[in-house]
């Protein structure tokens, strides 16, 4: 029997990297695309050099026809098209897959309603990755992978042996909902920031009033935290100042790109905000507190989008 190939819903740079990355080490992959697409070729280029490996597409409209049985599954669409996608695909999903969620936001709750017989794992990444067209990926920087959920160990640690771990730093994580939550702060803190600020993540350093927005962003962060059992003990999470500290440093990390947020309003496509600071004031709100400079970019972002 043949290996089960990965089936990545939503191909855009993680995707497209971690599908190159499957692809150097032999492992089958299939991109379930909106529309057909010209090439059968995905190029990534790392450090100058360019490598170009085969790869197999199928649209949504052809899986209908297809059904093919799917038992791995790679989710890395954007947050706001989450629900339409794996809604598109979840006849196809069979019972005991193995699920993995790669995305900005916390979108755990929708896969869980419309998944909830599979075997749910997620990722954060601090992989830095760029598209130059539909089939070309830049890998632009090393960073980490944990990835996590309700599982032993042992699960997490032999699901992790199935990733790319040979070309990325991937590592099991016991607590990925700490993680989330702190991946969360920052992207509250940078991404809408720069469409208000129409600015990189590094120019956000150079802004006095960014830097308050920053800072009063992390404080609205930790009077939740400290508030929800499950990430109280995280001391990063229940001190603004860490929070700021791991903004900074990623703003400085990331100063020459443009975040994604900023990307989809110069596109004129939907925005991740409500599963950004529009995902952390309805958890703020279900607490009865005030977050008022969160709310402040939500209104701001919303208005861009329109």
């Amino acid at each position: 029997m043949s290996e089960q190939p990965w089936y990545i819903l939503g191909a855009g740079a993680i995707g497209s990297l971690w599908a190159s990355y499957w692809r150097r080490a032999g492992q089958p992959v299939v991109l379930l695309t909106t529309s057909p697409r010209n090439s059968e070729h995905l190029n990534l280029i790392k450090q100058g050099q360019s490598q170009q490996f085969s790869i197999e597409s199928l649209s949504l409209s052809n899986l209908k026809n297809q059904q093919p049985l799917i038992h791995k599954l790679m989710i890395s669409t954007k947050a706001q098209h989450t629900l339409a996608a794996v809604t598109a695909i979840q006849n196809h999903v069979a019972d005991n897959a193995s699920v993995l969620t790669v995305q900005n936001g916390i979108t755990t709750d929708v896969i869980k309603k419309l998944l909830p017989k599979q075997q749910l794992f997620t990722a954060i990444t601090s992989d830095g990755a760029y598209r130059t067209d539909k089939m070309t990926v830049v890998h632009a920087g090393h960073g980490t992978s944990y990835v996590g959920g309700e599982h032993s160990a042992t699960q997490l640690q032999v699901f992790v042996e199935q990733l790319p771990v040979d070309s990325l730093h991937i590592e099991a994580c016991d607590n990925i909902e700490q993680r989330q939550w702190l991946k969360l702060a920052i992207n509250c803190a940078i991404n809408g920031l720069t469409v208000i600020h129409h600015c990189r993540n590094g120019d956000l350093l150079n802004k006095p009033e960014a830097l308050s927005q920053i800072r009063k962003i992390c404080q609205e962060f930790t009077h939740v935290t400290v508030r929800l059992p499950q990430l109280a003990s995280n001391h990063i999470l229940i001190d603004w100042q860490k929070i700021y500290a791991s903004v900074i440093a990623t703003a400085e990390q990331t100063a020459e790109n443009y975040s994604s947020m900023h990307q989809d309003i110069k596109q004129g496509n939907s925005t991740e905000i409500d599963y950004l600071n529009g995902y952390f004031c309805s958890q703020a709100n279900r607490l009865n507190i005030a977050c008022p400079e969160n709310q402040a970019i939500v209104a701001a972002i919303k208005k861009f989008s329109h």
